[in-house]
């Protein structure tokens, strides 16, 4: 009886280490708040500049929704958001109990991509349109608006991720918008003066690799590449076997227009409308650049925007990517 006893006890102690004797053997350990903040802040930083999402929802929302980078769908599909597959979902795919049991999630490549995935979630679905009319400043609105639109089923949700802001101060990181703003109202300088920024290559998924190493990527569908310094409408249609003038076509150059390196260039004809609904005009954006980082033709953008063709918006203004103006 007494060994039965002393079995009972052993056999109880194995269930219970067993799980942690596991975890330390495959060399896991649980990331902090604060570490996971100081490795993604330039990342929500950079989306923030992109698709005018404030840094402090994306990081307070990967914070809640993957457990600060521990949960086990996060670990185990880079999903950070907590994105389920929704109907049109092409890409890899990770089973998990949520709501319901064995439910379906998106899986990535890499954490990026499930930064950008959310940022594309959010701007191409008509009903999160009203987050995009709030200040980005605002996160107590886009906290309260994202529950509303139904991003998550807690009751909750907009408390939790309001708290998570400032206990962790991740407000601070939406300042760099206004910052850019103030800067340019105190130069005196308009965007149409400045170098444009293109977005950064790692934002769009690669297509292929030509054999001289230059990298086509696709964007809206359609594929692209950077140029690269020396680069010229001949050199380009040279390498791809098309022509020159349907490169200059392709991306709306004049006769004598010179390419600048790290410029985005197209090989295939632009669209009449982007994957995302709206872009907010930053500081050295012009309707040109907007056209070519969504991949948007330039006459179908200003039609879309109730705009004469060859004006120019301020930063800051609201641009309609996929719909008309209303």
């Amino acid at each position: 009886m007494l060994t039965r006893y002393f079995f009972i006890i052993s056999l109880a102690v194995i269930c219970i280490c067993c799980p942690f004797r596991s975890l330390a053997q495959n060399g896991i350990k649980r990331v902090t708040v604060a570490e996971y903040i100081e490795k993604y802040k330039a990342l929500a930083i950079e989306e923030m500049k992109f698709y005018n999402i404030p840094a402090s929802i994306k990081l307070a929302q990967a914070l809640v929704e993957s457990d600060a980078g521990n949960s086990q769908l996060s670990r185990e599909s880079n999903n950070h958001f907590g994105i389920k597959c929704h109907k049109g979902w092409t890409g890899e795919t990770y089973y998990y109990d949520d709501d319901e049991k064995n439910e379906c999630f998106r899986k990535y490549p890499g954490i990026e991509d499930s930064y950008r995935d959310h940022s594309n979630f959010l701007t191409s679905r008509p009903r999160y349109a009203p987050l995009f009319e709030l200040e980005i400043t605002d996160y107590r609105g886009w906290a309260r608006t994202l529950k509303a639109c139904g991003y998550a089923t807690n009751p909750q949700y907009a408390e939790i991720l309001i708290r998570k802001i400032e206990e962790n101060q991740l407000d601070r990181f939406d300042r760099p918008m206004e910052e850019l703003a103030q800067k340019e109202e105190q130069s005196g300088q308009t965007g149409l003066e400045r170098e444009p920024k293109w977005p950064d290559p790692g934002n769009f998924r690669q297509f292929s690799v030509t054999p001289t190493g230059t990298v086509v990527y696709l964007n809206n569908g359609l594929k692209f590449i950077y140029a690269e310094d020396g680069d010229t409408p001949e050199s380009i249609a040279a390498q791809f076997r098309i022509y020159p003038f349907q490169i200059r076509k392709y991306n709306e150059l004049a006769k004598n227009e010179k390419l600048h390196p790290g410029q985005m260039v197209y090989l295939q004809r632009k669209a009449k409308r982007s994957e995302v609904y709206y872009h907010y005009l930053q500081p050295g954006e012009t309707m040109y650049t907007v056209s070519q980082m969504y991949g948007i033709r330039l006459k179908w953008l200003y039609r879309k925007n109730l705009m004469a063709q060859g004006t120019q918006p301020e930063a800051g203004q609201k641009l309609w990517l996929r719909e008309n103006r209303k």
